[in-house]
């Protein structure tokens, strides 16, 4: 993260303490309240938010995706921090989605496919994602 930070334009400087926080074993919760990706927060900038959005998504998708190597008792468990990243994903917009749905899938197309969104027809999967991830009241 230091590298992209550091090698990308200087508009991630204001976004690089939060982006830390993602990255910390404890207090995940706390740090996505901190960088709310709701597109009506104006915590990120809307000329930053393409960018910042898919850095904060592959972070997150790592999180979501490595195991836990704490014990049960930890605070912030497994289910604790995979339900806390999934309710983040809930905030972004449908197209602001679609390189969380590349990163979940390139591991299952060849590898000179290049998946479109608008080819695939991608809004009524993303329509079934957003269904499956909403908060069930």
């Amino acid at each position: 993260l230091r590298c992209t930070v550091n090698f990308s334009s200087p508009r991630f400087d204001k976004y690089s303490d939060k982006l830390q926080d993602l990255l910390k074993q404890d207090g995940l919760r706390d740090a996505l309240l901190m960088i709310p990706l709701s597109p009506e927060s104006d915590v990120i900038q809307f000329d930053d938010r393409e960018q910042v959005v898919q850095i904060v998504l592959k972070i997150l998708f790592g999180r979501l995706s490595a195991s836990s190597t704490r014990g049960k008792k930890s605070k912030d468990s497994t289910s604790a921090r995979r339900k806390a990243i999934v309710l983040s994903f809930s905030q972004l917009k449908k197209k602001e989605l679609f390189p969380l749905v590349y990163l979940m899938l390139r591991n299952y197309t060849p590898k000179d496919f290049d998946l479109k969104w608008e080819e695939v027809g991608m809004d009524s999967y993303m329509n079934d994602f957003l269904r499956i991830t909403s908060i069930q009241r």
